[in-house]
């Protein structure tokens, strides 16, 4: 259990300082061209964190079973952060997902619409 606490430790802590610097960039890329363009690297600044935290708690719950000392706090702590971290990355994911199914709509329509005045405008000309 140790070898897999300071794992989890260890990597949760790679993989959150990764998403906090993209979150942090996605923020201030989708905040320089729309508002509502930087939740989703607020999403990810939020997870990020939630995810450091996690890393932090494995790491005090590892040190606290070397030193045989009560680790149910430290335990629950650790899994409750991270279950939240994992709820709230589906959330995160639920968003992107429904994000992109509403721009490839609008795509969709923009192009169908354009198909239609193009062909409008050549059935104009006598073209077809």
């Amino acid at each position: 259990m140790k070898k897999q606490l300071k794992s989890l430790a260890k990597w949760s802590k790679f993989v959150g300082v990764i998403e906090l610097i993209i979150g942090a960039l996605l923020a201030l890329c989708g905040y320089t061209v729309f508002y509502i363009g930087a939740i989703p690297g607020l999403l990810l600044v939020i997870l990020s964190i939630r995810l450091l935290r996690a890393s932090r708690s494995a790491k005090r719950l590892n040190y606290n079973l070397r030193l045989i000392q009560t680790e149910d706090d430290i335990y629950d702590e650790t899994l409750g952060l991270m279950a939240s971290y994992f709820r709230l990355q589906a959330f995160y994911l639920l968003f992107l997902i429904l994000s992109l199914v509403v721009l490839v709509l609008i795509e969709f329509v923009y192009h169908v619409s354009m198909l239609s005045l193009m062909y409008n405008h050549l059935i104009k000309f006598h073209i077809f």
